[in-house]
């Protein structure tokens, strides 16, 4: 069943209307003006993500069982690999016709905590980038002139001081801002473009960009309060069918960056061999996780409130304020995925105090139908902006997905 609403704007509204902040060496105040954002943020998108521009063709069944067009996704991959590659031998390490495909390039070294600035206050402040795209969200992601215009010289500093790890003189104004009382000023890629590799489509079509996360901006070990330790760290994976797909870069990263998970749970529909999940991992790599995991072979998740396959009802039972928790949500359904999407908004307060990161590869209307999305997708860019913008605003780190 399709919810039928208008477009987000009033959480754009809210975004564009948000002062300057000032921004002190020791403590991140934010003004008077915004104080309650986070909750009204939330609150405007109830019941709002879904669109009637959708165009899947699903029934009840669906949201209770299973994942909608599987195969027409993969035969929608295939093709558009051979539009991106020019028919030439796809690289190592990317199956085709599969959901998830491996991660490409190095994650980005950029600290997510400036541990010298302590937040006074909660609040999300996007970058003047961020700020833009959600303005003119519609009209600058129509086309690749629009896009790749607009981005300009943003995407070098963007990639270029993620992989250097270093902030640079005014360019510091790409990253946006999250702040939670007590803690480190956390930075975060802003939301702007398509969405991904903002070097896809303007400078690079191949399959690495296609692929490339080199534009996150992922969670590190000092995004606590000093001197706090979390008592456990958990990763959800909503459509994992290999561990090689997105957890290899995953759990590589984040333990790079001073996280190492404790449990992983990790959700397939599709029903396969136990060793196929681990197909593609090294044997020390293997030796180290597979105790971790907990693997739900032939599972798919649910949306049903209640129901133990339903991830967000995971998070909120095992995850709390002390705890660092990581979820992914990418199963190539629109309509199970934006119903559990919703769950998180429905609930700001329990989002807030169990969620830490969250990704999520949202099929929209536009440029990306011709990479992979095409009869499949639902709302536009501008949605995905205010979907990501709320969760921000709650305090979750927001990123969207490959």
């Amino acid at each position: 069943m399709i919810m039928h609403s208008t477009c987000i704007w009033a959480c754009l509204a809210l975004l564009a209307s948000l002062p300057e902040f000032a921004i002190s060496a020791q403590q991140i105040t934010k003004p008077a003006s915004a104080s309650d954002g986070v909750l009204r943020s939330a609150d405007v998108l109830q019941g709002a993500l879904w669109t009637d521009s959708g165009n899947c063709e699903v029934d009840d069944e669906v949201l209770r069982n299973s994942q909608c067009l599987l195969q027409k996704k993969a035969e929608s991959l295939d093709t558009a690999s051979r539009k991106v590659l020019g028919g030439q031998r796809v690289e190592a390490g990317v199956r085709i016709g599969t959901r998830d495909w491996s991660a490409h390039g190095k994650a980005g070294m950029l600290k997510a905590a400036l541990v010298d600035e302590v937040c006074s206050e909660d609040f999300y402040q996007p970058s003047q980038l961020e700020t833009d795209f959600h303005e003119h969200a519609i009209a600058w992601t129509q086309d690749q002139i629009g896009l790749c215009s607009h981005l300009g010289q943003s995407a070098t500093q963007w990639i270029d001081q993620n992989k250097a790890g270093i902030l640079t003189g005014e360019n510091t104004s790409v990253f946006s801002r999250l702040c939670k009382k007590g803690y480190p000023v956390q930075l975060l890629e802003p939301l702007a473009g398509i969405l991904r590799d903002p070097r896809f489509i303007c400078n690079d079509t191949s399959m690495f960009m296609l692929l490339s996360i080199e534009w996150l901006v992922l969670a590190d070990g000092e995004v606590r309060r000093t001197g706090s330790v979390p008592s456990k760290h958990l990763f959800f994976d909503a459509g994992g069918s290999h561990f090689s797909d997105a957890m290899r870069f995953f759990t590589s990263a984040y333990q790079q960056r001073g996280i190492v998970f404790d449990r992983i749970y990790a959700w397939e529909a599709k029903n396969q061999t136990y060793e196929n999940y681990w197909i593609d991992v090294p044997a020390e790599v293997r030796q180290f996780w597979e105790p971790r995991v907990t693997f739900y072979n032939g599972v798919p998740v649910s949306a049903e409130p209640g129901n133990q396959n339903n991830p967000v009802e995971r998070v909120y039972e095992l995850c709390s304020p002390d705890d660092f928790c990581a979820f992914k949500l990418d199963i190539d359904t629109p309509l199970v995925e934006l119903a559990i999407t919703q769950q998180l908004l429905n609930s700001p307060h329990k989002t807030a105090a169990s969620l830490d990161e969250f990704f999520f590869e949202h099929h929209v209307n536009g440029l990306m139908e011709h990479f992979g999305w095409e009869g499949c997708t639902n709302g536009t860019f501008l949605d995905s902006y205010n979907l990501f913008s709320a969760l921000r605003h709650m305090g979750v780190r927001a990123h969207s997905w490959i």
